[in-house]
């Protein structure tokens, strides 16, 4: 059992406490979830050095696209010295399916 708690204590005009009041709720299945996650992520990162793949992401919400390492050495590119902004990614497209994969993408 996993437990997250805090507690407050009470003085007198002398400093001695007096009492306390404290507080503890169970995180058990919060950390059962953390660990499955860590687990999880864990096998994402060694699949994708074992295969090579390049990936990216496309916070929507954010109108941002992250990448990892891999996608940049793909594109020849230096990770450092471009942004992610979704009209980046876009340049990478080759011309001809760019109108395919917008359209794809707004179909979502």
């Amino acid at each position: 059992m996993s437990v997250l708690g805090d507690y407050v204590c009470f003085y007198d005009d002398k400093k001695r406490i007096t009492g306390h009041f404290g507080v503890q709720i169970d995180v058990t299945d919060q950390k059962k979830a953390e660990e499955k996650l860590r687990e999880s992520e864990e096998q994402l990162r060694l699949t994708l050095e074992a295969t090579g793949e390049g990936i990216w992401d496309w916070d929507i919400v954010n109108d941002s696209i992250n990448h990892n390492t891999r996608w940049y050495e793909i594109l020849g590119i230096e990770e450092e010295t471009h942004d992610h902004s979704v009209e980046f990614f876009l340049e990478c497209i080759y011309e001809d399916d760019r109108a395919s994969v917008l359209e794809r993408v707004n179909s979502c």
